[in-house]
């Protein structure tokens, strides 16, 4: 989702302590963090999944001057580790990544956030009342359209007046409808108070955690799941390729006639010096009645 929507603060409130650093300051999220039952972790902590990224594990200090840990807030390289959290409120079969924003000031977490989408079965996508009509999200549910993977939607921080929810809801569905967004199922989640931890009340959130463990005991749905979005991945390579192949060919075209440029100017050029050299046209006074002589 996008800044400030929200998401660590919900990742925070279905483990029910805080895992995920949540704030003010933007980004938040600087280095993603990899929620898993801890007897999942052999899954996660080889190179099989985002092997581009390195595993640190949860309160494990990290070398400060190692590329990727520091502030990224500007358009500098990404975080480029991964904080792994095992967590026994995390049902087995279900793994939880908290990512950076999609619409981050920072290029590298841009760019990071969709490495994550792209190797998520499911996307929970989070936005909040005041912006689920920006332009940035919409461009990211266009590429999960696209790509025929399961989306799930959280409309976070709906005020708390009568009708206000409905009304939002209704017009959130209309959107995703004329987009050709296919939505599984949309969460509203209300303005609520937070305490002394930042921790949102269970209560707002409990919808949402049901579906998380009725999903976790359901492996037939889970694989459903991971083969229509495996399916969407590769149906899209037809795609790619050909704009890339397209690519490639203007490309192509364009060093070739670069090349039949430069050989025609260095040609004309030589047929010049001889001319010059045979006329005299290169000398000048004195030198040039002795060379005509």
């Amino acid at each position: 989702g996008s800044t400030g929507a929200g998401k660590s603060t919900l990742v925070n409130a279905l483990v029910g302590h805080p895992v995920s650093r949540s704030g003010a300051i933007r980004p938040t999220t600087r280095r993603p963090v990899l929620l898993h039952p801890p007897h999942d972790e052999p899954w996660f902590t080889g190179t099989r999944i985002l092997p581009g990224l390195a595993r640190v594990h949860a309160g494990q200090r990290q070398d400060p001057e190692a590329p990727g840990t520091g502030d990224t807030t500007g358009d500098v390289d990404p975080a480029t580790s991964l904080e792994l959290h095992g967590q026994e409120q995390i049902p087995q079969g279900l793994a939880l990544l908290d990512a950076p924003d999609i619409d981050s000031v920072a290029a590298g977490n841009r760019e990071l956030a969709r490495q994550l989408l792209r190797a998520a079965d499911l996307w929970l996508f989070v936005t909040t009342a005041n912006r689920y009509a920006d332009a940035v999200p919409w461009e990211v549910l266009r590429t999960a359209a696209e790509r025929d993977v399961t989306v799930d939607v959280v409309m976070n921080r709906i005020p708390d007046q009568e009708g206000v929810r409905e009304e939002l809801a209704e017009d959130l569905r209309g959107l995703l409808e004329r987009r050709g967004v296919a939505v599984e199922r949309l969460f509203l989640v209300p303005e609520s108070d937070l305490d002394a931890e930042g921790m949102l009340p269970p209560a707002v959130i409990a919808e949402l955690r049901e579906h998380f463990a009725r999903l976790a005991a359901d492996g037939e749905g889970r694989g459903r799941i991971a083969r229509r979005t495996l399916a969407g991945a590769i149906d899209g390579l037809a795609g790619s390729a050909t704009r890339i192949a397209e690519h490639a060919a203007v490309q192509d075209t364009e060093r070739q006639r670069l090349r039949e440029q430069a050989i025609t100017s260095f040609s004309g050029a030589r047929e010049r010096i001889d001319e010059a050299l045979g006329d005299g046209s290169l000398l000048r006074g004195e030198v040039l009645a002795r060379w005509q002589d």
